[in-house]
């Protein structure tokens, strides 16, 4: 079964997103977005990664810390 492409490349995005978030608070301690806002896309992540546990490569919720790069 594939992944649909709206839900991979919206996956795609949240992990990007995150990820960018976390290194501007906690490495250039400049966040850019709210705690609230990143908790709410963190719960869409988790969710969307529950819907779709056939992605095969870390994600956030298995290892926090891995570099994504963002086109």
């Amino acid at each position: 079964m594939s992944v649909p492409l709206r839900q991979s490349q919206r996956h795609a995005q949240l992990v990007c997103e995150l990820n960018e978030a976390a290194h501007r608070y906690y490495v250039l301690d400049r966040p850019t977005i709210s705690d609230a806002e990143y908790d709410r896309l963190f719960r869409e992540l988790q969710a969307l990664e529950l819907s779709l546990i056939h992605i095969s490569e870390p994600t956030r919720l298995r290892r926090i810390s891995y570099a994504v790069f963002c086109l």
